[in-house]
């Protein structure tokens, strides 16, 4: 029927802030599923600033996707039907045409590298802003200006790190927000200042757990031609440390985080790194609700079997800032496990009550959808 297949449609517009006037591009590499491309970058080409691409999952590797322009890509997914990535490259291609404005659901990627660099590029040119990421695998790492001046603006939400995330010194207005780090890290790199780069609590950790990593959660790498200069001012509040040591942040903000089972270092703020922070409960068995856990073999990996949400009882209940739960089940976006397909509505059922239409007629098609939080 038209009119259920325009409300599903400007439901969809809506929920993913598309613009009336854009097109909606399919992508598929899956023979039985054929789309519009084939091939991811060659859609990417195709598009206008402000399309939408819709990408089937469950085929071969999309490869390297590289962007100059503002898009909205949908995945299928990130985990039964996973639509898989090597890099995705979000670059400018001149002071007024660049990938800045993008938003990302349900991908599964090896990498992201924001670089706001082109040829003829002036001082003031190269900043790059507003990127969401949502219910997306970075399978290695999420570069954050590489190469650019300020990148700021950018949500990671919902998102499973399996690297980490690499700050490059000139961050403005970061979230990572009800994210999982699975063995991960954060790290900076900096332009050889001495004292390291100090984000002045401009990149913001809530509501998000780490897991399963023996040495620093936080610290300072060399990369290329930077420094390693020590990471500085970021504000983790709500978070869970299960197993994985919460040291090398200097001078961070500690709000209402949580540590449990780490080797080395349960005290919030770590000591000997100078930071702040109050409400912090150290190594509390946070009692998730299905989170098997032996310190005989202390194997603390992330599992789509897992759930985070908290038994009654678990201290991490209520004990947040402003009275929310601790870890991923608390804050504005609180889950029990990471959302694995977009928010995009699902149709549940097709059916043509007709077998023939008049030339000039009207078909009508019966869609059944539901909803995906």
């Amino acid at each position: 029927m038209k009119t259920i297949y325009t409300l599903l449609l400007f439901a969809f517009m809506a929920l993913f802030h598309v613009r009336v006037d854009a097109a909606v591009i399919t992508v598929s590499n899956v023979i039985s599923r054929p789309a519009q491309h084939s091939s991811l970058q060659a859609a990417v080409d195709a598009a206008s600033p402000g399309d939408t691409l819709l990408i089937t999952g469950g085929g071969d590797n999309y490869g390297n996707v590289t962007m100059v322009k503002t898009l909205v890509l949908i995945g299928e997914g990130i985990r039964n039907t996973p639509v898989v990535m090597d890099y995705l490259y979000l670059r400018k291609y001149s002071p007024t045409m660049g990938s800045d404005s993008s938003r990302f659901y349900g991908l599964n990627m090896y990498a992201v590298s924001i670089n706001g660099d082109f040829a003829g590029a002036a001082g003031g040119q190269r900043s790059m802003n507003n990127f969401i990421f949502e219910r997306c695998v970075v399978r290695e790492w999420a570069y954050l200006r590489e190469g650019s001046e300020t990148i700021r603006d950018i949500t990671f939400r919902h998102c499973l790190f399996g690297t980490g995330l690499w700050l490059k010194y000139d961050v403005d207005n970061v979230l990572l927000t009800n994210c999982v780090f699975n063995g991960a890290a954060i790290v900076s790199s900096s332009s050889c200042n001495a004292v390291g780069p100090s984000f002045n609590s401009e990149v913001v950790v809530n509501n998000s757990i780490f897991l399963n990593r023996t040495s620093s959660v936080f610290y300072s790498s060399n990369f290329y031609y930077y420094c390693s200069d020590p990471i500085r001012g970021l504000v983790l509040e709500n978070n869970i440390f299960y197993r994985s040591e919460p040291t090398g942040c200097y001078d961070c903000y500690w709000y209402n985080n949580l540590t449990y089972a780490n080797a080395q270092v349960s005290a919030l703020p770590p000591p000997g790194y100078g930071g702040t922070g109050s409400g912090n409960l150290e190594n509390l068995d946070p009692l998730f609700n299905n989170f098997p856990f032996n310190f005989s073999n202390p194997n603390a990996e992330f599992s789509w079997g897992h759930n985070y949400g908290l038994q009654t009882g678990s201290p991490a209940l209520g004990t947040g800032t402003n009275g929310t739960n601790i870890g991923l089940w608390g804050g504005l976006y609180a889950v029990t496990q990471l959302p694995s397909e977009p928010k995009t509505p699902a149709v549940t059922e097709l059916s043509i009550p007709v077998s023939t239409v008049p030339v000039g007629g009207t078909l009508q098609i019966n869609l059944r959808a539901v909803s995906r939080d």
